[in-house]
């Protein structure tokens, strides 16, 4: 016979009914504090007769037939997003424009080339300051803005013209130039591209179709001079063509530089196939303590990790002469997260001085900075070696413990990221080193959120590359941080 009407005891009986099936059916299945099966999943063949029943009744119980609720793309989400490019815009806006502007550049002097009227171009005018953002508009689908309403971006520039007019006088043909001046003002532009999502697994979430970006803009062309009036339609209809090429070039990036984080191949942590064994068995931890000894004879000469060139050919052979450390930062927080798990499973006196060594060396790339928080890519102290970064174009002095150091300024997201990666492991996995873990995270996530996510170089003005508007997984990899570090803030 047919289930009678679900009430409300009912429903939660069904509930409850439904939370045991999925409960049973991951069972044997990795999750929060369990040990996942190699070789299997947790669900399908490998539930039992017991979770198929729950199964079943749960479903009955809802009624027939049930179906779940479509997944959506979260409107608080997008609006949390857009608010984050609102902040950190100024600082990719800063490395795009020294981008486009060049670009711009060369596309304006193909035209003069093209034009004959055209004799030369200047005072290109970009105003870009509005941000972009990005909005729910279907329950499978983004539309981006570039820039967010109500805002607008405006371009303009002055092109030289020049032609030659016929006319006659005293009824004899008379030829004159005429040059001047012409500004093409291109107002109230808006670049607006959907993008649709397959949102079928939800885990995994697919961009299936950015759409072609729609320019909208206003383009007005005029003069002070009566005798170039003629000619502003031939002048508007040069430049629309170029300004609406560079607008959907750059759309197109920023449309990728916003979706492409998204995974379209496989989630994170869903895994793969299993490792099989390696025959005949390698003696793993004889050569985990040989690489680590190497490590800490060669490749932490400051505290964090370093590229190492030698006086004599080979590796290790005679002393050495120079060091690599522009991503120094990056491969310590590697070498951290190796650490710590080599100290969770054997409890090597070697991986805790190493970690602590590090963790040291991570400590002074955040104090030698001019503004807490603020990573630096390496320290190295005034002397032999400080040859290694001085002529980089990122190099600055500073003073860490009253000595003069040598260090880098301009840090990217990858570096963060991996001290992020290195710290969060510390903190989970060593005890002995989990406060000073803690601080450290809890220093670096103040100051990006402090600064709209946007690091800046040593000037306190100058974006640098650690820019996280357009990488919402990285930026929620850090926030995931932070919250271990300080959950309260």
């Amino acid at each position: 016979m047919p289930p009678k009407p679900v009430g409300a005891p009912a429903r939660l009986r069904a509930a409850l009914a439904l939370a045991l099936a999925m409960l049973s059916a991951c069972g044997t299945g990795g999750g929060a504090g369990g040990r996942a099966t190699s070789g299997a999943s947790s669900v399908g063949p490998r539930q039992s007769a017991v979770s198929t029943e729950h199964w079943q009744r749960a479903l009955t119980a809802l009624g027939s037939p049930y179906v779940p609720a479509s997944p959506a793309i979260e409107r608080a989400a997008t609006s949390a997003f857009t608010d984050l490019l609102a902040r950190a815009w100024w600082g990719d806006w800063y490395h795009i424009r020294a981008v486009l502007e060049p670009q711009i550049g060369r596309e304006l002097d193909d035209l003069v080339q093209r034009e004959p009227l055209l004799l030369g171009w200047r005072d290109l005018q970009i105003d870009f300051d509005a941000a972009p953002g990005l909005e729910a508009t279907a329950p499978d689908e983004l539309t981006l803005y570039f820039p967010m309403p109500p805002g607008h971006w405006r371009l303009s520039v002055v092109f030289e013209v020049g032609y030659v007019a016929s006319t006659q006088l005293l009824g004899l043909p008379v030829t004159t130039t005429i040059a001047g001046d012409v500004s093409v003002d291109a107002r109230d532009i808006r670049l607006v591209a959907p993008a649709r999502f397959d949102l079928s697994d939800p885990r995994q979430p697919r961009a299936t179709a950015l759409g072609t970006p729609q320019i909208a803009l206003q383009l007005r062309a005029s003069s002070t001079l009566p005798l170039l009036q003629q000619i502003l339609p031939q002048v508007t209809a040069a430049a629309d063509p170029v300004i609406r090429g560079v607008l959907a070039a750059l759309a197109g990036r920023l449309q990728q530089l916003g979706l492409g984080a998204v995974p379209s191949v496989s989630a994170f942590g869903t895994g793969g196939p299993g490792l099989q064994p390696v025959q005949p068995p390698v003696p793993l931890a004889q050569a985990v303590d040989q690489v680590d000894s190497d490590i800490a004879r060669w490749h932490l000469p400051f505290g964090t990790i370093a590229e190492v060139w030698f006086d004599q050919p080979g590796y290790g052979n005679g002393t050495p002469v120079r060091y690599g450390l522009g991503d120094s930062t990056i491969w310590t927080g590697h070498y951290i997260m190796g650490e710590a798990l080599h100290w969770e499973l054997t409890g090597s006196a070697q991986a805790l001085a190493g970690l602590d060594r590090a963790v040291a060396g991570v400590t002074d790339c955040l104090d030698v900075a001019p503004v807490d928080g603020r990573l630096s890519r390496c320290v190295v102290p005034d002397g032999p070696f400080i040859g290694s970064i001085l002529g980089d174009i990122d190099f600055a002095w500073s003073t860490l413990r009253g000595q003069r150091v040598g260090t880098l300024n301009d840090i990217s997201r990858d570096q963060y990221v991996g001290v992020f990666l290195g710290l969060s492991q510390t903190l989970l996995r060593v005890p002995p080193l989990r406060e000073r873990a803690r601080r450290l995270i809890a220093r670096m996530v103040g100051y990006l959120d402090r600064h709209d996510w946007v690091a800046r170089r040593a000037d306190g003005l100058t974006p640098a590359r650690a820019r996280y508007a357009f990488s919402p997984l990285q930026t929620w990899a850090a926030v995931r941080a932070g919250h271990l570090a300080d959950p309260q803030r």
